[in-house]
Parts: structure tokens; sequence; C-alpha cells
């Protein structure tokens, strides 16, 4: 596909014309190509494909572009290797860039190669930033590490029961910054909705807890004040409503890098778990949900799914609606 094939399509999806993404960042990232490159002799039988990060992105963006990667470079016949090693990311610890690759904090690599394999290797493709945006899924390249693995079972204890998960993407989504950024709804908002829900979805069987996935300290304690014991949630520290740098709030959090990614992640797996979800459009729920459909048998799927469409930055698009259910 080309990049003006691309435009036009992704111009019909967001509801904006062609010139409006020209003139906006996402062009830039069009812009950037995967580049071949010769480091050595080393491999000459061998593609190696190196992953860019997303620097600035949070954990679960990070692992869906990793998943389009690995597929596309799976596709070409060439070996997927996720480089947080020279590239620096959230989740790197000072003086780590260099001398740490942050994904293999979280993940295995993708096919086992590491930076290493590739530093001296004949034949190389460094992904460009667009990421292969309309290439599919591959979760057979996530491979938790066995902290990881053994961090989020030690939590998911409590899915025997009927769960509503809640996700509730607050702090720097409420400012009117970010181009495309889905607009989320207000606590108040959110809140009515999970009471309504809850009585329309638990008329056959009530639920036994709410599972709430939030980094925004007010929504968490106005949700805690409502529904009480009933609330379960991962203890982390949350941030003010509103806050206009969540990088940096939790750069100062006195939590370490990989303690902030993996309590990201097991929000999602967790979230991913629950009976039916309610959530604003947000990177954390979507992934929640791909997960939910791909990744458990029937019996565990969702039963009902509510999002609150209220449209993106910039534009209009329609108003709530449920997906199903």
């Amino acid at each position: 596909m080309s990049k003006y094939d691309f435009i036009k399509k992704l111009s019909k999806k967001l509801q904006v014309s062609p010139e409006k993404i020209l003139d906006s960042p996402i062009n830039d990232i069009l812009q950037s190509k995967d580049k071949v490159l010769s480091w050595g002799n080393e491999n000459p039988d061998k593609i190696f494909y190196v992953i860019r990060p997303w620097s600035g992105e949070g954990l679960v963006r990070n692992v869906q572009s990793v998943m389009k990667e690995t597929y596309y470079a799976r596709s070409k016949g060439y070996i997927p290797v996720v480089d947080m090693y020279t590239y620096a990311t959230r989740y790197h610890e000072e003086n780590e860039v260099g001398n740490i690759n942050a994904w293999e904090k979280f993940f295995e690599q993708p096919d086992r190669y590491n930076m290493k394999d590739v530093l001296n290797s004949k034949n190389i493709i460094i992904s460009g930033l667009s990421h292969h945006l309309l290439s599919k899924f591959e979760f057979n390249g996530i491979i938790m590490k066995p902290k990881l693995k053994e961090d989020l079972y030690k939590f998911c204890t409590f899915f025997h029961k009927k769960v509503l998960g809640v996700c509730y993407r607050g702090t720097d989504y409420n400012l009117d910054i970010g181009l495309f950024h889905p607009i989320q709804p207000t606590v108040n908002t959110a809140i009515k909705t999970v009471k309504k829900k809850i009585e329309e979805w638990g008329r056959d069987q009530k639920f036994d807890a709410i599972f709430l996935v939030t980094e925004d300290e007010m929504a968490f304690n106005m949700f805690k004040e409502e529904f009480g014991d009933m609330l379960y949630y991962l203890e982390h520290e949350r941030f003010p409503h509103g806050c206009d740098n969540l990088i940096e709030h939790e750069k100062r959090n006195g939590q370490s890098a990989y303690e902030n990614g993996a309590k990201y992640w097991i929000n999602v797996i967790a979230l991913s778990k629950c009976n039916s979800m309610i959530a604003g459009d947000c990177g954390a729920s979507n992934m929640a949900e791909y997960f939910n459909a791909s990744l458990y048998e029937n019996d565990k799927k969702f039963e009902n799914i509510y999002y609150f469409e209220l449209g993106r930055r910039y534009y209009k698009l329609k108003d709530n609606n449920t997906r199903k259910g």
C-alpha cells in the first residue's frame, strides 16, 4: 500500500481530510521508512529485522508495535529483534541505554535472537516508525519473562468471581492536547454508567466485584468512595487529574522503570480476564479487548463491552455507543 493510499484510508477512518493528516505529526512518522544496513559479515544466511520502539510511549503501545512488526517480519522471512538497547525508552534507568535492552526486562525476544547477534551481522533492516500500521498482530512473539509472569499470577487471584472491568484513562487525556487522542468521559459519567450497567448486565447473575484500572488519583478516590469493598485494584501510585506530563510524574514516583511497566501490563492482562468491560477508548482498553478475544476460550470471553465513544480531539464522532450487549 502506498503512502497516499494509506493516508486516504486513515482519513476515512478518522473522519478528517487527508490534508489535515499531511499537516500533522503522523506524516512525519509515515516519512520514516525501513533502512537496509550491514554491520559486519556474520550470519550471512539470515536477515535481521530490528524493531525500533516508540521511545516516549508506554509498554502496551510498544507491545502493539512489536506484535505488528513481528507479523510483518515473519511474513517476509526476516528474524525480528526488538531494539530497546540502543534506543532510549521510558523503561530504562539512568545509564542503561546501550547496556540493557529494556524489552528483555519484561519479555523474551520474539525468535530468541538479541541485539548482540545483530551488531556484527551482514543483513539488517531497521524498521521505520510507521510500524506497518495495517499489519496483523502476532501474539506468538510476546513471551513473558518468569518474573513478570509470576507477578501477574500473584495478583490475578480473584477471577473465580464475576468481575466487571472498568478502565478510566484520566490525567493528561483530560487536557485539550494530543492530536487524535480519544476524548474521555468525566468521572461522574463513568460512575453513573457503571452503576447502570451493573443493573443491566447483572440481572441473571450479580457482579461480585469491580476491577478498576486507572492512573488518575481523583477518579480512583471517587470510585472507591462510591463502590467501597466491591472495588478491586492493583496498588500503585496514581497521579493528579489533568496533570500535563505523565512521564515526568512516573519518573519521580520512586519506583523502578520495571515496576512502572509491570504494573501497567498486569492491569491490562487482569482487565482482559474480566467478565465484562466498560472503558474509555485508549491503549489499555483496546489491548485488553484484543487479548480477551484472541487468547481465551469462549466461556472466558467478554459477555458485554461498553466504550465511551465521544470522538477525538479536533473532530467529532458519534455519541456513546455499546458495541455489544
